[in-house]
């Protein structure tokens, strides 16, 4: 983040360069945090001397969201089915929105697996768009897991069909689909490379009418990773870099850039019994390798996204000795790939239209100019209007909008989960789950726009600070979190007085003019003989 992209100040407060902080915490070093604080710029540097990003957590600190608060708006399983699932989704705006996946009929040891596509229009509904029917008889199954597309009359939809019931069976034939707006054109899938006798599709990403690409793969003996590409006639196989001795899957594909596609997956080393991730770029003529940590003795990545060609970001899981799952996160930057700390398992990630990075699964998660950071936990959330939650996927819209689906387990039978971000204007207060001795909140005076943002608990008279930023942050003070960023390009930082009553309040309105849509992360503090820290306010201006 630039110091031009920093948001607007939403309150009358006098300002201290956080550069200039910055320059004093150098000039300071590292002193003994205990030590009575002489002066009001040790005081703020005493802050930060000595600060740590805190570790990975299996339930990490949960930010309010920048665009919203998230809610669950459908739809109904088919009135049929047994159980019904979302795999993935295609988000072009907040009433234009595809979802596909699969739902059973029949009895649970007798059923039918259907494709499923649905879409949410202009009327705020969900409606089933009807797919071809497939010749299956005495059972059998057709399951769709991917979409993507540049329109509602350009999507590309992949899966697969068998006539058994079994996913991946051994009969079981790739299914790529194209919808117009009108109707759907099944499209010839290629086995590549030679020998392959079955292929399974993984993923898809389409940046054009003549450039769509698929990734996934083919048995030969053993698996073999494939990619295709669609050249805006047909689909085109390509060999990926050989596999052997390796048992080879592409699990996610991106596009870059003009030729510049980047598949990631995983496989089995025959040799030794373990697995290897593995990248591979495209360069619009040839595929070359390129070599990525290997954590653990059992790794694959499973999902990639490109903030632009010098800023890739892939993850999927890894195994340690005695088989414990451990986050595995990587991060390409125009040369090799580096291996990340993340503060929490990544799911699905995706670039959105408006350049954002954002990650789902378990939690809702965001890449902030700090790092990954988790905004919502599924299944507390959900849990008892959609128990044991899960969400496979997330896509946003141009015009803001974020949806992720996935699906729940009731009681019985699974049922589908649309979740998507209201982007009204909202205050949430946060913390760590530890406690603060000062409280930060947003006190409504007139409806939910206009109040004051008050911090109090201070001892009287006292002076504090107040941070206003335009994203999270987790720096370990040793005697507590900063759950704000306070670097220079992201914040403004606040000298400010309590009263006699240890109050600090600043009248506030949510539907100012400048702020529209704007999110700011707060958190204030007491500077005394010892540093008293509040929990983090989030506000976000109504749109």
């Amino acid at each position: 983040m630039s110091a031009q992209d920093r948001p607007s100040l939403p309150l009358s407060l006098p300002t201290v360069s956080t550069s200039a902080l910055r320059w004093r915490i150098r000039a300071v070093g590292r002193g003994p945090r205990s030590t009575r604080l002489g002066s009001l710029g040790l005081a703020i540097a005493g802050l930060f001397l000595g600060a740590t990003k805190s570790e990975a957590q299996d339930v990490p600190v949960l930010y309010p969201d920048p665009g919203g608060v998230w809610e669950a708006f459908g739809p109904m399983a088919p009135s049929n089915a047994i159980e019904a699932r979302f795999y993935d989704v295609k988000t072009f705006s907040s009433k234009d929105i595809w979802s596909v996946g699969s739902f059973k009929t029949g009895s649970v040891f007798t059923s039918m697996t259907h494709g499923w596509v649905m879409h949410f229009d202009e009327n705020g509904t969900w409606n089933e768009v009807p797919i071809p029917v497939f010749p299956i008889q005495s059972g059998g199954s057709v399951r769709l897991e991917g979409i993507d597309g540049t329109s509602a009359s350009d999507l590309w939809v992949f899966g697969s069909h068998d006539s058994s019931n079994l996913h991946p069976g051994p009969n079981s034939l790739p299914l790529v689909m194209h919808f117009d707006g009108v109707s759907w054109e099944i499209v010839s899938v290629p086995a590549s490379p030679a020998g392959v006798t079955a292929v399974f599709l993984d993923d898809v990403e389409s940046a054009g009418t003549d450039e769509v690409w698929f990734a996934g793969w083919g048995f030969a003996g053993v698996a073999v990773p494939i990619a295709l590409q669609w050249n805006g006639t047909e689909l085109v196989a390509h060999d990926l870099p050989p596999a052997f001795p390796f048992d080879r899957i592409a699990r996610a594909v991106t596009i870059a850039g003009p030729n510049d596609v980047w598949v990631v997956g995983g496989g089995n080393v025959a040799s030794q019994g373990y697995a290897n991730a593995f990248s591979a770029r495209f360069n619009g003529s040839s595929w070359t390798e390129f070599p990525v940590p290997q954590l653990g003795n059992q790794r694959e990545l499973r999902s990639i996204a490109a903030l632009s060609p010098t800023m890739l970001w892939a993850t999927g899981e890894a195994k340690l000795q005695g088989g414990a799952g451990q986050a595995y996160d990587l991060r390409f930057d125009g040369s090799v790939w580096t291996q990340v700390d993340s503060l929490h398992a990544l799911g699905n990630i995706r670039r959105t239209p408006l350049g954002t990075l954002r990650g789902t699964g378990r939690f809702a998660s965001q890449y902030f100019s700090t790092g990954w950071y988790a905004l919502e936990d599924f299944p507390a959330t959900f849990g008892e209007q959609l128990p044991l939650a899960s969400t496979r996927a997330v896509d946003g819209g141009a015009d803001g909008s974020l949806v992720a689906v996935g699906f729940a387990f009731p009681s019985s039978g699974f049922v589908p989960v649309a979740l998507r971000r209201n982007p009204d204007c909202a205050a949430r207060t946060f913390d760590d789950g530890s406690d603060y001795p000062l409280d930060l909140d947003f006190s409504p005076t007139t409806g939910s726009a206009a109040g004051s943002v008050q911090l109090e608990g201070a001892s009287p008279g006292a002076t504090g600070i107040f941070v206003v930023s335009a994203e999270p942050g987790l720096l370990d003070l040793g005697f507590g979190n900063i759950l704000v960023d306070v670097g220079p390009a992201a914040s403004f930082l606040s000298v400010v007085s309590f009263d006699a009553g240890g109050l600090f309040s600043v009248p506030l309105s949510l539907d100012q003019p400048g702020i529209a849509g704007q999110s700011f992360y707060m958190q204030g503090g007491e500077l005394g003989s010892t540093v008293r820290l509040s929990n983090g306010l989030h506000l976000l201006g109504c749109p």
